[in-house]
């Protein structure tokens, strides 16, 4: 039984060490283990580094330790965790991190302890930022220039408006969402009846 165990725990460790996720077990506000992803992934030359930081002070950003924290205590009370949507955190050298992580409570040398496993998802906060100023500045200019846009879906039969073309043709849509065709389409019932089949066309 014992070279079975023995057996596991270097499987274990071996899947842990190998892992692209960022792990490590926290206990009583200190780093008691890490992996090497976690170090790669907060800057450190190795996962030694890291052992005896505390995690809250280390890695993440002022902003959002008390949620972390939160969170942490939660674990440690076996309580089961979903993916936490996004950390803002801090490497080694300052550089900011966003990152997904999630936790659970665990035992680390016979005392409770917390493993978390961390996810990099900069790239992708960044490119949802990147589209959100896209659509902030595009909206914008349709203001500026006072332009009223549609996009139309025409297998749900829907077409959404943007607050400008309401406004040009007098409509108030809830969720700026109206109807594509028929007796009830918003756009055709606004065009001059002399103009309604050309449009309609």
């Amino acid at each position: 039984i014992a070279d079975d165990l023995i057996a596991s725990e270097a499987r274990y460790r071996g899947i842990v060490e190998g892992s692209l996720q960022g792990i490590i077990i926290q206990q009583d506000d200190r780093i008691v283990y890490a992996n090497p992803a976690m170090a790669t992934l907060f800057g450190y030359a190795s996962p030694e580094a890291m052992i005896g930081l505390d995690p809250f002070d280390a890695l993440i950003a002022e902003t959002d330790i008390a949620d972390f924290r939160e969170r942490t205590q939660r674990a440690y009370a076996g309580e089961h965790l979903p993916p936490h949507p996004g950390w803002r955190a801090r490497r080694s050298d300052g550089v900011e991190l966003w990152l997904s992580s999630t936790a659970h409570d665990t035992e680390w040398r016979g005392r409770p302890a917390v493993t978390s496993f961390y996810f990099d998802i900069t790239e992708r906060v960044r490119a949802e930022r990147a589209s959100k100023d896209s659509e902030r500045r595009y909206k914008s200019a349709l203001r500026a220039g006072r332009a009223g846009a549609w996009e139309t879906d025409f297998v749900a039969g829907t077409r959404l408006w943007s607050d400008e073309g309401q406004a040009l043709f007098g409509l108030s849509l809830p969720g700026g969402l109206g109807k594509v065709g028929g007796p009830d389409d918003e756009y055709c019932n606004a065009i001059h009846p002399e103009d309604r089949s050309v449009v309609a066309e």
